[in-house]
């Protein structure tokens, strides 16, 4: 028989040593675990990508007017053939990001208020970015500050006459 209570006292004598160990497994085991996250990778939009890749390059540039700016979209163009094939597909995305704004009665008497082109300063506010847009769609010009004269400068040569068409037309 004491062989048979020795035997008991064995055995759970590594019980008393595993429930002191399961502690720290047990937290391990409560904490979360890290796998592969559920969220979708964000897309930008190729029109948003070319644009970010131009304004980086524009940052760095001293010159700050709309010729510096037109450069830095071609050259971006250029740089990402896979984005648009052509300035044409990148121009009409650009103008549907632009009309947002043109759209805006709000933002077409602030900008006539401030005897500024809404045309061309939808350009110049969707060169900024799409968090820039979105500001000034839901604040106003206002969020652009003092800088938003220096927008009064068409992003586009008008070769075929479509500023002018757009400004009588608007």
């Amino acid at each position: 028989m004491a062989n048979n209570e020795s035997n008991v006292q064995v055995n759970s004598a590594p019980q008393v040593v595993g429930a002191v160990e399961n502690p720290v497994n047990n937290n391990a085991e409560t904490s979360p675990k890290k796998g592969p996250s559920n969220k979708r990778a964000y897309k930008q939009q190729p029109v948003y990508q070319l644009l970010r890749h131009a304004r980086n390059q524009y940052n760095h540039q001293l010159d700050k007017d709309a010729e510096t700016k037109r450069r830095c979209i071609k050259a971006a163009l250029a740089a990402s053939p896979d984005l648009y094939p052509d300035q044409l597909h990148f121009e009409l995305d650009f103008r549907v990001e632009r009309e947002r704004l043109v759209d805006s009665k709000r933002f077409c008497n602030s900008c006539k208020s401030l005897d500024l082109n809404p045309y061309f300063v939808a350009d110049n506010i969707v060169f900024e970015g799409k968090t820039v847009l979105e500001k000034v769609l839901k604040d106003g010009l206002q969020v652009i500050g003092e800088k938003v004269h220096i927008f009064n400068a068409p992003l586009w040569q008008d070769s075929e006459g479509i500023y002018k068409q757009e400004v009588v037309n608007g």
